[in-house]
């Protein structure tokens, strides 16, 4: 977490969350700053929850939320906010591979965020409480340990590890002022009434020698809330709501996250159509940070097919050893071993030890290309990615019956004199050179509003 959302953190209180509110559920987003706007969006996404709290928050500044019966939703917005923007911009990555986990176990993406926030808790904790700097470098090692623990499992692992690292000792520690039992009752009134008022918390030393720490009622309900927080049990997703094709499962909570544009290394595929000659092959390269998802609309784009079929990869997984089927779950029978293409990130599985896939467009043509990492290197300056290198031949027509009616067809074409040649060239509706393919005029789509137009999402 970098200064930026320490300061934003810092400065965060329940009337000016108010003030973000009233202008919220008026639709006013315009007049706010871009970090009100998007903090007025996760309120209203969570309006349902937390409306009387939001509503009446100017005159409910004194109360204090039972972390018994009591979520903070003040807290709560504000975690999503530092999670939502960790996910959006991939920073710490280990962010993004423990939410990639997961949703692979089944979260949805509310709860996976939830669990994020469960890691980050602590570190919040230190920042905005206890006046210490952020432990990115404990953040990111939490994020890596626990991506490979079942949901149920992370809060009391979480807790465990936090334990083992000596988290709680450090509470108690570091540049919080330290005061002698002595002094402290002499001055007792004067110290909680400081503590109360938002005063970091004190260290109580005993003439013995042992420490303790003294919070204000505020600052311990703040910790034990939220950090104490159970995950333990997760909704079933409603099977009447908001469902789509995408295996039965609600398509919102499969949405891909924003594309992450600040990367330093580019991964450079050779994709080669099989099964036909001459051959057609095109070179391309991609961002370190793409999804399997990112990576089909590059190949859809740079081959100049039209999209309007099935697609699915085919590659071992290094984790498993096994090979793993990657595309759009629940529309073959394949669906119970497919996973969500836009859920896995290139860097997971590729790498100059492992560099192959195969790419199959169009189950009923049965396109089959393969797909090979030929290297891994730094963005180059002023460069555009994902980009076209380099190519061979025109893209097979769609539906034109796979490899072998593309071959028949390249046998008429040749022919101008054949009874067939006409008629092909009809169905064709246009000019048609197989020989042709100039790598500068690939254009790639974005592969986000690829995603939205597939499957009709409604914003």
């Amino acid at each position: 977490m970098n200064q930026k959302w320490a300061d934003i953190l810092r400065s965060l209180h329940r009337e000016h969350m108010h003030a973000v509110w009233e202008k919220a559920k008026e639709r006013k987003l315009d007049e706010l700053d871009e970090d009100d706007k998007q903090i007025a969006m996760i309120m209203l996404d969570h309006a349902a929850d937390f409306h009387n709290q939001f509503e009446f928050a100017d005159v409910t500044k004194e109360h204090e939320f039972s972390p018994e019966d009591e979520v903070n939703p003040f807290m709560h917005i504000c975690l999503h906010l530092i999670v939502e923007n960790q996910l959006a911009e991939r920073n710490p990555p280990e962010v993004f591979q423990f939410y990639n986990a997961m949703m692979k176990k089944k979260c949805s993406r509310h709860e996976a965020l939830h669990l994020i926030a469960n890691i980050l808790f602590p570190m919040i904790f230190q920042v905005q409480r206890l006046q210490k700097p952020f432990d990115l470098d404990r953040y990111r090692t939490l994020l890596k340990k626990m991506k490979n623990h079942a949901p149920e499992e992370i809060a009391e692992a979480v807790e465990s590890e936090l334990n083992e690292m000596g988290f709680f000792d450090e509470l108690s520690m570091g540049p919080l002022e330290t005061i002698t039992s002595e002094v402290a009752k002499n001055n007792l009134d004067d110290l909680i009434d400081e503590i109360a008022g938002d005063g970091p918390p004190k260290i109580l030393r005993s003439k013995s020698g042992g420490e303790a720490v003294l919070l204000s009622r505020g600052d311990y309900k703040f910790f034990v809330e939220e950090y104490t927080d159970d995950f333990s049990e997760f909704d079933e997703l409603d099977e009447d709501e908001g469902l789509d094709a995408v295996g039965g499962r609600a398509i919102t909570q499969l949405k891909p996250l924003p594309l992450n544009q600040n990367f330093g290394q580019i991964y450079r595929f050779r994709v080669t159509l099989e099964a036909v000659e001459p051959p057609i092959w095109r070179l391309i390269e991609v961002p370190e940070t793409y999804t399997f998802w990112d990576l089909h609309v590059a190949i859809q784009d740079a081959m100049g097919w039209l999209d309007s079929h099935l697609h699915r990869f085919e590659m071992k997984n290094p984790a498993s050893k096994k090979n793993q089927e990657i595309g759009i779950p629940g529309f073959d029978d394949r669906e119970q071993n497919t996973v969500a293409g836009w859920q896995c990130l290139l860097a997971d599985y590729f790498s100059l030890k492992n560099p192959k896939a195969l790419y199959l467009y169009d189950f009923g043509d049965n396109w089959r290309h393969e797909i090979k990492l030929e290297g891994i290197s730094k963005r180059a300056n002023k460069q555009k990615y994902p980009c076209c290198l380099d190519g061979l031949r025109a893209c097979p027509p769609e539906d034109c019956g796979g490899a072998k009616g593309y071959q028949d067809m390249l046998k008429i074409l040749s022919n101008p004199k054949s009874k067939k040649y006409e008629e092909t060239m009809e169905w064709l509706g246009k000019k048609y050179d197989p020989n042709f393919f100039d790598f500068k005029k690939v254009f790639f789509w974005d592969p986000r509003r690829r995603w939205s137009m597939v499957f009709e999402e409604k914003e």
